[in-house]
This record gives C-alpha cells, structure tokens and sequence, in this order.
C-alpha cells in the first residue's frame, strides 16, 4: 500500500514537473515572440522616420560624398566597400554607397564609385592615381571626373509646386594618406582631401513662371574625410567622417557635413 501510494505520488510529481516545463517553454516563446514584434515596430518606425525626415526636408542640391579611402599598397591589391551615408543639414539624408578601387601595377591605381541617395538622387565617380607605399603609410593621389542628378519638389500650394532639378559635373583631384594593417593587420585609418570644381546644370522651374538657372555658375569645391577600418585581415568594418565646403557664397544648399558606415573587402 505504501509503495503504490508512493508511486502516485511520484507520478503526479512527475505531471507536475512535465506541465511546469510546458508552461516555460510556452512562456518562453510567448516573450521571445514578443520581444521580437516590439523590435520589428521599432526598426519599421526608425526606418519611416529617416525617409519622411529625408522627404520632407529634401531641400538640398549636394551632399559629402561616401567614397572609400582604399589606401592601396601593391599591385593587384583590390579593395570593395558598402556603405551606408548620411549628409546633415537641419535634417538627415541618406544614401548608399559602392566603391571598387584596383592596384594595377607597383605604382597605378583606378577606382569606381556609385551612390543613390533617397533624397531623389544619384552621382557616379571614376579616377585613375598613383599611390607610394613606404612600410605600413602608404601616400595615394587619384585626378578624375565625377557626374550626378539631383531633384527636388518645393509645394508653396498644392496647385503651384516649385522644382529644381539637373545634373552636375565635378573633375577633381585628391590626396589619400594613411596607415594599413596596423596591430596585426587589423586596424587601418587615415585621411582624404578632394578638392575639385562643381558645375551645376540645375534648373529652377515655378508654374506659370520661366525656367530659370538654379545656379549658373562653377563652384570650387573642397572635401576633407577622416576615415578608421577594424576586422580581420580580409573584412574590416569602416567609419567615415567628412565635409562639403565652398569657399563662394553662392546660395547653393547643400548638407556642409557626412557620415558613414560599412564593410570593407580586401583580396
């Protein structure tokens, strides 16, 4: 008697332990699920409060430029980078970048970069330099030409929008200096100065008004970008900060700073 009531004992104990662990597991889930849904609304929420910010005060005409610092250092040294860019002026605009740059002999490098803003615009950029690698500085230069298209929708009244649009050429020259494969080969950082000439196109349109020239003359135009890379010998991640300046006072709006982040591949 005393065994059998034991053994209900035990069974129930055992029941109660199996339910208890159901339970958990069910409880468990049931926080993992919402912590999960609170997370997605969060991001959803940060990602509709970057575009509208961008759309609504899309006003600018020019932004810092995400391009990679790549620093090469030997023939066939190939660097590619993505990135995720933002230039700042009252609000935030957005823009992603892609930069390859190719180390084709013991002195010549070429580079390509592409961005698309969500401010309503791309710009495209290729250069060709020379680059001196002395131990681990490395000193590179590139002269090139740069091309984008920017456009921009001012509503005064719903019935009489303003818009200004066009593209913009921008030949260039810049120098790269820096440190690679720092600690071990796992830290590279260093600066950039491109200096160049921007020559708009743009058009200022107003219904029932002639089109007239947004801008009508060439701006000289300087960059400077401060850049850090950190990872394994292959992968870094990437930091970048910079500045559009003019020296002219021209009325052009443009967001004067930049930032970005992204991943690095070396081959």
């Amino acid at each position: 008697m005393h065994n059998q009531s034991s053994s209900v004992q035990f069974q129930k104990q055992k029941l109660f332990a199996l339910f208890l662990s159901n339970y958990n597991k069910k409880r468990t889930f049931a926080l993992f699920n919402q912590k999960a849904h609170v997370m997605t609304k969060r991001i959803k929420l940060l990602a509709t409060i970057a575009v509208l910010s961008s759309l609504a005060t899309s006003c600018i005409m020019y932004q810092p430029q995400g391009v990679d610092i790549p620093l090469i250092n030997h023939e066939n040294d190939i660097r590619i980078d993505g990135s995720i860019s933002a230039g700042y002026m009252v609000g935030i605009f957005p823009a992603i970048n892609a930069t390859a740059s190719y180390g084709f002999n013991s002195w010549g490098t070429a580079q390509l970069h592409a961005n698309w803003d969500l401010s309503r615009g791309y710009y495209l950029q290729a250069g060709a330099g020379a680059y001196l690698p002395i131990d681990k500085f490395v000193l590179e230069g590139y002269l090139g030409y740069g091309y984008g298209y920017k456009y921009y929708i001012k509503s005064d009244t719903v019935a009489n929008p303003k818009e200004f649009f066009g593209n913009y050429q921008i030949p260039y020259v810049q120098l790269n200096m820096g440190w690679v494969d720092l600690a071990n080969g796992h830290i590279d950082l260093g600066l950039g100065v491109k200096a160049g000439c921007y020559i708009p196109d743009i058009t200022d349109r107003w219904t029932n008004h002639p089109d007239t020239k947004y801008i009508d003359s060439p701006l000289a135009l300087i960059e400077p970008q401060l850049f850090f890379r950190v990872g394994g010998e292959h992968l870094k991640f990437t930091i970048r900060a910079g500045m559009s300046f003019f020296p002219e006072e021209s009325g052009l709006l443009y967001a004067p700073f930049g930032a970005s982040v992204g991943v690095n591949y070396r081959f």
